[in-house]
């Protein structure tokens, strides 16, 4: 029997501003032709966005958390609730372009060896966003950590992961997706397994989309289907200190997907010098700073001081918890 959703729509909202409305606005506003539901789930927001959406846009069901519960636990959520045949898991900070959900759709429904579909994202300013990479190695977890990269090691591997040379404009397979936009088959979803809630925040939709992988299915890039993303607006807005969550993610996949023994090797080499490229930073962004004070450039100022700030936290209060828990 046909359920009478056709796709639910799984949002996560943490402080996203007046991003949410404009996001839920484009849903309502390009699926006329759907059967959709679309379940926010609001991880303590403390800005307000999450007021009063439920009344202001139809087919909205708000799922209001009392403290931040982490994006996966929060998408698992909205999926423990929802309806719909399909699901389309989506940021806050994204719009919808007229008939990215239905070409996504009905993509699907023509390829049934596809798992997962994305949609082409663009930046703000209309320009394409780089929304595709390889699964992350050791060797890319260095470059992008640590302070190898100021060495310049491993920057070919970095290089690839990134896909430098991606045509955006043809449809392609791919092995991970922005988690920006994922469309996907509810049934292997429940087959693969929902999002990991021991993911808080970043890797939980690379994780999901090599378990799909690993089942045999395709992921497609699919450049028909549009959307803006917003990237890293929100988290501007709402600067915290995410490095530890960020490294203790990363350590997570890797024991998951690559294997408890080398990980832990990993580690050992990690750490060291993921701590060595945090105090150089400190040092680098304290100097920027005093010289953008000098040349009375505030806003970089502010901007180096921020990050100064974030960084000698890190040092101050998650140090142990990173080298001895993490």
């Amino acid at each position: 029997m046909k359920s009478k959703i056709d796709v639910s729509i799984c949002i996560v909202n943490w402080n996203a501003g007046d991003f949410l409305g404009r996001c839920l606005k484009s849903i309502q506003e390009t699926t006329a032709n759907l059967s959709c539901e679309t379940l926010v789930v609001d991880n303590a927001s403390s800005d307000g966005s999450q007021i009063g959406i439920a009344e202001k846009y139809r087919n909205v069901t708000l799922i209001e958390n009392k403290d931040n519960r982490g994006f996966a636990t929060a998408n698992n959520q909205a999926l423990d609730i929802s309806k719909g045949e399909w699901v389309f898991f989506l940021n806050p900070d994204t719009e919808l372009l007229p008939h990215c959900l239905d070409d996504l759709l009905l993509y699907l429904k023509e390829h049934s060896s596809v798992g997962i579909v994305a949609p082409k994202l663009l930046n703000s300013d209309g320009s394409i966003q780089r929304s595709v990479r390889r699964f992350p190695n050791f060797k890319t977890a260095f470059y992008r950590y640590t302070f190898l990269k100021k060495l310049g090691l491993f920057k070919k591997d970095e290089l690839l992961n990134k896909m430098k040379g991606f045509d955006f404009s043809k449809e392609q397979s791919v092995e991970q997706p922005a988690g920006a936009a994922l469309f996907m088959r509810k049934d292997l979803l429940d087959k693969v397994g929902w999002m990991d809630p021991e993911f808080f925040l970043f890797y939980e939709e690379v994780d999901l989309c090599y378990r799909v992988k690993n089942r045999g299915y395709e992921i497609t890039y699919y450049p028909k289907a549009e959307a803006i993303h917003h990237s890293g607006k929100s988290r501007q807005k709402n600067r915290k200190n995410i490095f530890l969550p960020t490294v203790k993610s990363l350590f997570h996949y890797f024991n998951k997907n690559v294997g408890i023994k080398q990980t832990r090797r990993f580690k050992w080499v990690f750490k060291p010098l993921f701590i060595l490229s945090t105090i150089w930073d400190v040092l680098e962004e304290a100097l920027s700073y005093l010289v953008y004070r000098i040349k009375k450039d505030e806003y970089r100022a502010n901007r180096k001081k921020q990050l100064f700030s974030l960084k000698a936290e890190f040092l101050k209060k998650d140090l142990f918890e990173f080298l001895f828990k993490a």
